[in-house]
């Protein structure tokens, strides 16, 4: 997916990248874990269930592979810091972390199960969990580009890196975010988005939008800010 160097920023410096940081305005903050991890998980617990089913394992060994699987599973697919999900980038690490999980299956199983077991289990975890995965991934974007699923973020810096920041966010809704308007100690002439207020309010203002992310684009405030 081409990006716009507003959300890559590679050829920028570093003083004026954009960060993105999740803000939980809350006076305890609790994890939020978004819509889409939530069905991420149940899509790779289908996979792991179908895997079962298809492997035909006896109870134990399956109990151990739905458990294991799980748990290999739940670090390389989507979570709240990542915005655009590719099976490209998860293959390496379902690659390693699947067959570890497997040879778990497999001790548990004994004999029963064996080598060939383990490395059978391997490929149909890894190729069911590829497909479902796929195909979740491709509903997302899809679903996003028409507006839906997507999170709000509140850009912190009124400048034209700002500018440029909520233009490419809103060009390209497949990253999953929104910008809802500009926090900054001044609004800016002619921006697309409505001043939300100064930075020193900025937990206020993003309880008061239903925002838990926020792009630094380092306009008029100071980094240190």
């Amino acid at each position: 997916m081409n990006t716009r160097p507003a959300l890559t920023n590679n050829a920028r410096a570093h003083e004026q990248a954009p960060q993105i940081l999740t803000v939980v305005p809350d006076p305890e903050p609790r994890r939020r874990i978004p819509t889409t991890t939530w069905v991420s998980r149940g899509i790779d617990g289908a996979a792991l269930a179908l895997a079962a089913l298809l492997a035909r394992p006896a109870l134990t060994p399956t109990i151990a592979l739905v458990l294991l699987g799980l748990m290999a599973l739940r670090s390389t697919g989507i979570h709240p810091g990542r915005l655009s999900p590719r099976l490209s980038d998860e293959i390496p690490s379902l690659v390693q972390r699947v067959p570890l999980a497997m040879v778990g299956v497999g001790l548990i199983g004994g004999p029963a199960i064996g080598l060939g077991g383990v490395a059978r289990l391997s490929v149909l975890v890894i190729s069911l969990t590829l497909i479902s995965r796929g195909v979740f991934y491709e509903a997302l974007r899809k679903l996003r580009i028409r507006g839906h699923l997507l999170e709000s973020v509140v850009v912190i810096g009124s400048g034209p890196i700002g500018a440029e920041l909520a233009e490419a966010m809103d060009e390209y809704p497949e990253c999953g975010l929104k910008p809802v308007g500009f926090v900054d100690h001044a609004a800016a002439e002619g921006s697309s988005l409505p001043y939300l207020g100064d930075i020193t309010d900025l937990h206020e203002i993003m309880k008061r939008v239903g925002s838990h992310r926020a792009m630094f684009a380092f306009g008029q405030a100071r980094e240190s800010e």
